[in-house]
This record gives structure tokens, sequence and C-alpha cells, in this order.
């Protein structure tokens, strides 16, 4: 085709960033939806124009042109359904069709609450094909109009060959673009991240708030940040207000993990003697952060695949079906791509969770990162704890760079705390002190436990183990599950001398602290370390 002057190649190339170039293509289909709107009927009206160019982690841009400018009406919906059709489509947003070419049908998987607002009555979307890449991008117009599908389609039918072939024609060109970064701004504060090799997902996560309906996927290896990123989109939505819940599930025996997520009616299990509300319950209103989904048990799963598509959900034990007005976060390490080839992570679920989806890199490969957020968690330490004001010098700075950090920000944090503890004790509140290489090198390699500490630790290992081949025949057998109870017993032994939140930031979860968690989780330590003594007495 013959491209406008303003999106010829040579003026593409000549765009800054990819926002300038998409800003470009947004005015032209705007310019043709509006003659092409009013040849169909004098009171249809194009509303606005939104250009969504690069999909999953590679998102580098949402703009939005027309009257109602700045509305993100985008959908992870509407993409799954160009991302089958490949072709433009036309919603009905008011009876919930949609025609694909001449053909209209009832999409079940398009709930039109998440696709736009009033009042717009109609989406007509276009999917930004590129070669090898397939669907990267969509572009959408939200039109107000009291006519139905069928006869949209037909009158807008040149709109939708000349914008598919526009879209043919510019989409390669606009993924060259480079998008420069945001500038910092107060919206940045807690994030676990701060450089360029991150920062682009930002405008990701911003797309993700402007959905009620829609869940994100977390990924990334143990300790990159991902449930620090889960509360700052809680903090950063119109949910904000209401509960940030997180439902930490893969410590908890198999056989519980279902009933944890979505509670149990009296009665459904020898010893419950009253309801029990779920994780899901508590989140109502707010928002459900659920870590490490692959180690779910699979009806867990396929449960939650309900929660998500239909919005209900059962108590164990109950035939009431409960409504649930909750936005689901999700996290994982985990390769999920192999786990549904193997069967191990239902299909339908996968699709549905990664629509929105954000990746957060090892700290090994965020270089740049390293020394900003090491100095971050710094003034929050001092902060926290109302002491001496901390700095690094360059010697301490190049250190941390070169560190391997294995375990990324935990690590990270944990040798930041143990810095502190060990460099300003006897300081007075609000002095300044600047660590060296010394007392870095000494966070990074701190002394291994005392000898009698580590005979006692094993001693206890070693009884434990004792009693397993005692019992490994009987009722009262003790399982991996027992085992990793004893974490519980640390917990509980701390709390006899400290309160809650000084247990948590003993053990280097002030984040836990942070987000006013730390008494719930303290709670469940307790239930489970007496449950492993229960087991171990016989009661």
């Amino acid at each position: 085709m013959n491209l406008p002057p303003a999106l010829s190649n040579r003026a593409l190339r000549g765009c800054p960033s990819v926002g300038a170039a998409a800003d470009l293509l947004l005015t032209e289909v705007m310019g043709q939806a509006g003659p092409a709107l009013l040849a169909f009927s004098p009171e249809a009206r194009a509303l606005s124009a939104t250009a969504l160019v690069g999909l999953g982690d590679a998102t580098r841009c949402l703009l939005t042109l027309g009257e109602r400018g700045g509305g993100l009406g985008s959908s992870t919906s509407l993409l799954r359904l160009l991302r089958e059709v490949e072709r433009p489509v036309v919603v009905d947003l008011l009876v919930g069709t949609v025609c694909v070419g001449a053909q209209s049908q009832r999409w079940s998987t398009l709930r039109s609450k998440t696709l736009s607002s009033v009042p717009a009555t109609h989406l007509v979307a276009w999917p930004m094909l590129a070669p090898v890449l397939g669907l990267c991008g969509m572009l959408f117009i939200e039109l107000q109009t009291d006519e139905h599908t069928a006869p949209l389609v037909e009158a807008l039918q040149p709109l939708l060959s000349d914008v598919e072939a526009l879209l043919d024609a510019v989409a390669p060109a606009l993924l060259l673009l480079p998008e420069p970064l945001p500038p910092p701004d107060d919206e940045l504060v807690n994030l676990p991240f701060v450089g360029a090799r991150t920062r682009h997902a930002l405008r990701h996560l911003k797309v993700f708030n402007a959905q009620e309906d829609e869940v994100l996927l977390l990924r990334g290896e143990s300790g990159t940040g991902k449930s620090t990123l889960a509360r700052w989109c809680h903090d950063q939505s119109t949910r904000r207000k209401k509960p940030f819940v997180e439902a930490r599930l893969h410590g908890k025996p198999k056989d519980l993990q279902t009933t944890e997520l979505f509670g149990a009616k009296r009665g459904a299990y020898t010893g419950l003697h009253q309801d029990r509300r779920g994780y899901i319950e508590e989140a109502e209103g707010g928002t459900l952060f659920i870590d490490e989904l692959d180690k779910l048990p699979i009806e867990t799963l396929h449960a939650l695949l309900r929660l998500l598509d239909e919005g209900t959900y059962t108590r164990l034990g109950d035939m009431t079906v409960r409504e649930a007005n909750v936005r689901v976060i999700a996290a994982s390490n985990a390769n999920l791509e192999q786990l549904c080839e193997t069967g191990r992570f239902p299909h339908d679920l996968f699709q549905r969770v990664t629509g929105f989806s954000v990746t957060l890199p090892p700290l090994r490969e965020r270089q740049e990162e390293i020394v900003p957020l090491a100095r971050a968690m710094l003034r929050q330490m001092s902060a926290e704890a109302k002491g001496a004001q901390v700095d690094l010098d360059d010697e301490a700075r190049a250190l941390l760079s070169a560190a391997p950090w294995t375990g990324n920000l935990r690590a990270l944090s944990k040798t930041m705390r143990r810095a502190v503890a060990q460099t300003t004790q006897g300081v007075a509140p609000g002095a300044f002190v600047v660590l060296g290489r010394a007392q870095i090198q000494e966070a990074l390699t701190p002394d291994a436990a005392p000898s009698a500490l580590r005979e006692r630790l094993e001693a206890a290992a070693e009884a434990l183990v004792d009693e397993a081949l005692k019992r490994q025949d009987g009722p009262r057998a003790l399982t991996f599950e027992h085992a990793e109870r004893f974490r519980a017993l640390v917990v509980r032994a701390a709390a006899r001398r400290m309160s809650a939140a000084d247990v948590y930031r003993l053990f280097g979860r002030p984040g836990a602290v942070a987000q006013n968690n730390h008494q719930r989780l303290l709670r469940e330590q307790l239930e489970s370390a007496d449950e492993l003594l229960r087991h171990l007495s016989g009661g």
C-alpha cells in the first residue's frame, strides 16, 4: 500500500522513539475512522484509539489518543482473541458478540467489563503482526454507536482492510525504534528494580493496574523481588485501601493447600468445628498474591482457573458457590511452558495467567542496579531503626558490584543488614557512617556457626531422624512436612523473647513488618509448631 507521508519509512526512521511513531499512527487511524463512521451513522463517534506495541516483557509503548485521552482500555482477553484469529475484530460490548470477518458469534471468554468502560459501546481491534515474531501488539478504537455488530462490520469493511494493511507495513519499523526510560518519580518508591534492564516493565505494570479483572504473573528466580513488586502493584491500584494478602501455600501439607486458599465448611474434615475462611475471602475487595504457583496441587490449580474465569469458588465440603471480588497476582520461578508439556500445569491456566507477565532478571544480570538497590536498603533500614545514616564508599560499592549474588535481592538485603549491625553498634542515632571494603567483606563472609551450636543443631536433626525410623510404619509416622515444620519451632523460640515484628526483622523478613503481615505469619508458624509437637507427643 502507499503509506501516508507521516508514516513513510523515512518519517518513521526520523522518530526519536516508538512512542512518537505510535502517536503518528494513532492520529492517522483516528483520521480515517471519523469519516468512515460518519458515513455509517451521523451519531456514531470514534472516542479514542490505543496502540499497545510489544507484548509480554517487551511491552514498550502504550499510547491513547482521543477525547478520552489517557484512558487504558486494553485487555488480555482481547489480546488472547487477536492471538488466536490474527484478524481484525469488532466487539459489541452491549450484547457480548464478536465479529471476525463476516462471522458474528458469542465469545464466552470475553467479558465486556474487562474491555472498556462507559461510554464506549464497541471496540474495533487490529493485531500488529511482524515477520517471525507474529503478534507483537495491537491497535484498537473505542466507538459509540447504537448499531449492533453485523451492520457496523459491513460499514467499516474498507477501514478494517486499510488499517490492517497499514499495521502490516509499519509494525516492524515500530519495534525497531527505541523507547526512552521514564524519568524517576514517586511511583518508583519500593520497586525491586531501578535500572534500564528492568525499567521497561513499568509501562506493562501500569497497563495491568488499569485492568480490574486481569491476573498478573511475576516470573524470576527466588529472591528477585516478586513479592515486593506484587505489593507495589497493589499500592498503585484502585484496590490500595483494601487488603493485600500473601497466600504462601508451599510450606503447608499438600492436602491442606486447597483449604488454605478456598476455605472450608464446618465438618469438612475431622476437628473442624466451625467454618474456616480462606485466603480468597481474606483478600475480598483487594489483591491476593499467590507465590510459587507451580507447586500447588493440580486440583487446586483447576479450582483457581475457575476463580479467574468466573469469579466464583466453593469452600471445601460446601455446595454453595461464592463470588469473589479479588485481583490475583501469581509468582513462579519454574518453567511453566515445560510443566504444561508434561501435564503438571493446566494449559488453560497457563494461557490465563500469562497475558500479563513480567520477568525479573537475576541480580547478577543487573549489575548497574546493585549499588542503587543497596543504598536504598540502607536508607530504609536507617529509617526503620531510627538509627545512624549509612552509606557506602567507592571500594565498598566496587566489592558489592563484583559479588555473584546467587541469592539475589534477598542475599543483598541480608548482607546490608549484617553490615549495618556490625558497624553501627553504639553509634548515636542520626550520625553518619560510611561502610568501607572491610565492613562489606565481613558482611559477605559471615563467620560459620560456633561449633557448639552446630553440634546442637546436628543433634536435633539426628533425633528427628531417629524418631522417624521408629515410626516409619505406623499412623504416627513422620513426613517431610513434619521436618519442614522444624522452622516453626525456631520462630516459636524467638517469639518467647521478642515481639512478632522483632522476630521477622531478626530473620531477615522486614518486608512482612512493613506490609503488616507479621502477626498473621507468626500465628501460622506457632500453629505449625504446635501441630508438630502434638504429633511428636502422640496427641
